[in-house]
């Protein structure tokens, strides 16, 4: 597949403008379809007691690629709009200073969800 940086720049572009340094995701030599990982997401899922406690429901690793990647930091703006609660942390990694971290929690606060990036 032939996936120039304008197309790549189009469909992840909230990502791109947002965390200027994901621009990094995109090389001209590796196709980001490809299934090249690059670390692993942890997925830890929670919610609320009668209390107002989080709780731990579910937690699961898996790999992930650069397509993943863009995915889930890109879907943050449509998570925000449909009323959610987004929290995104950064840190250095070999890609720059890129998110690796967020924290969603659902319109009616009753759920939570957890996604760690660790890069290889």
């Amino acid at each position: 597949m032939n996936y120039d940086y304008s197309e790549f720049k189009k469909t992840y572009s909230y990502m791109i403008k947002t965390y200027k340094n994901t621009s990094e995701f995109f090389h001209r030599d590796r196709d980001i379809f490809t299934g090249e990982i690059i670390g692993t997401c942890t997925v830890v899922n929670y919610a609320k007691n009668d209390a107002g406690r989080w709780y731990e429901t579910e937690q699961k690793t898996e790999d992930i690629t650069r397509y993943n990647y863009c995915n889930i930091f890109d879907a943050v703006y449509m998570f925000k709009r449909f009323g959610g609660s987004e929290r995104v942390e950064k840190q250095y990694t070999k890609y720059g200073y890129i998110p690796f971290k967020v924290t969603s929690i659902s319109p009616g606060a009753e759920f939570k969800t957890v996604r760690t990036v660790k890069f290889n």
